[in-house]
């Protein structure tokens, strides 16, 4: 028996147990500290939780379907008795994450706020300047622009309580101290 899914379906199952957001990563080797950032850059995510890893499965067949890659990993956060492991479909190339909120975009509901947040971070990335061998790079200005999303996303979750350690404030100050 095959089990079908569509765009609609994964649009729901994402706004009940999806998320998207931004990394704030260093990259510690010395050929990419060159620059105004000294190795810091912006990496987009998509992640799908769920502690049945059959459903996700299914799902990533349906997104490899359609030239999405994704892959599955899982933690166990608690090691209470009862508790099972939580499973993550995880999207992180950056076109492959644009695939996939072109396509869900017209059936969420809930979560319609945070893609369109993701859609202005697409346009700062096209705005990227890029290097002598076609590499784009962050400037400061555009990094700091692109912080200020990831804070306004940070504000659209339902779990808000903690803060983000390298935000827009952080790098305000990490760029007064390191001209």
């Amino acid at each position: 028996m095959e089990i079908k899914t569509s765009w609609q379906y994964i649009a729901g199952f994402y706004d009940g147990e999806g998320t998207i957001g931004f990394r704030v990563v260093r990259d510690k080797r010395s050929s990419r500290r060159h620059g105004s950032l000294h190795g810091w850059y912006i990496t987009p995510y998509m992640q799908l939780a769920n502690t049945h890893l059959g459903c996700l499965e299914i799902i990533k067949d349906f997104l490899k379907n359609e030239g999405i890659n994704a892959h599955i990993i899982s933690i166990k956060y608690n090691t209470k008795p009862n508790n099972q492991p939580a499973f993550y479909l995880s999207v992180q190339a950056q076109e492959h994450i644009r695939k996939f909120i072109n396509n869900i975009y017209p059936c969420s509901l809930i979560k319609k706020k945070q893609i369109d947040i993701y859609y202005k971070y697409f346009d700062i990335v096209k705005k990227l300047p890029k290097l002598n061998n076609k590499r784009p790079f962050w400037t400061r200005e555009l990094f700091l622009e692109a912080l200020l999303l990831r804070d306004e996303l940070k504000n659209t979750k339902a779990r808000r309580r903690t803060k983000h350690k390298y935000n827009y404030d952080y790098f305000l100050n990490f760029f007064k101290n390191n001209p």
